[in-house]
């Protein structure tokens, strides 16, 4: 490993760097914590409007993960009579570890603003004035009618009135309160566990397969909750990538951020203190 390698290891295994490191001056929106959020969490009934109070529970350098290799087969056997067994073998190759270089338990505080999805009101009607198979048609916004007239064996207007009787539903969504980013209600502490992997070397077709390579054995190896309160959990740890500063040359710390940022992987520059 390089000296820059070993220098960033040390700096950010102290808890308060790690925290300095996601929370500088420059960043008053929080958008580094909330990538690493994006990254893990999963929220399709929320909005995180903001990310706050990160905490450190515990770090880990050096952190090996054996993915395992699962193999599949089938075992058939024809005399005296047939019989088919479906096998699936599962092995670990414990030489040829996935390494990160450094795993830190964060917890921070989630601002959501939370869509319930409460019924306001459900408002159900006949359909008795069909016109047509076109006026049919425009009744149902969320329903395959060509579909349902083809299973049918439908083709008149005359045919439609004399199949079935129908009805047609509303639902209306009760409004969302007026949002308070301070109240308690709106605010949840999660989990949120960071891998780090530290390159001493701007390679980005690299250092982007490496960082995927690391999710992938990360969910192959480790057992992790499905959900977390409003959230689903995509991956177990949210990725960060740590390159030298002095090693930009010709990108920029904001470009490189994006590029990474797209894939759901925060990336950020330094100079080790």
């Amino acid at each position: 490993m390089s000296q820059f390698v070993d220098q960033v290891l040390m700096q950010l295994h102290d808890p308060a760097q790690f925290i300095q490191l996601l929370t500088p001056a420059t960043d008053p929106s929080h958008t580094l914590l909330q990538t690493l959020v994006a990254a893990v969490y999963d929220q399709p009934f929320a909005t995180v409007h903001d990310v706050r109070d990160p905490q450190v529970l515990a770090t880990e350098m050096a952190r090996p993960l054996f993915p395992p290799r699962l193999t599949h087969g089938t075992l058939t056997q024809t005399s005296p009579a047939y019989t088919r067994t479906d096998v699936m073998y599962e092995s670990q190759q414990r030489l040829d570890p996935v390494w990160l270089d450094l795993v830190v338990q964060l917890e921070v505080t989630l601002v959501l603003e939370v869509d319930t999805g409460q019924v306001q009101s459900l408002l159900l009607r006949d359909v008795d004035d069909i016109t047509s198979l076109a006026d049919f048609r425009s009744r149902f916004r969320f329903f395959d009618v060509d579909r349902f007239l083809a299973e049918e064996g439908i083709t008149t207007v005359e045919q439609l009135r004399a199949r079935h009787n129908y009805l047609v539903g509303a639902v209306a969504l009760a409004p969302l309160p007026p949002f308070d980013p301070d109240a308690p209600a709106n605010q949840r502490r999660y989990p949120l566990p960071v891998a780090v992997l530290i390159r001493d070397a701007i390679d980005l077709t690299a250092t982007l397969r490496d960082a995927k390579l690391a999710q992938i054995a990360a969910k192959r190896s480790l057992a992790v909750r499905a959900t977390v309160d409003t959230a689903d959990v995509i991956t177990p740890y949210a990725p960060l990538v740590i390159v030298p500063a002095a090693a930009l040359g010709s990108y920029t710390a904001a470009g490189l951020q994006a590029f990474f940022a797209a894939e759901h992987i925060l990336a950020l520059a330094i100079t080790p203190a």
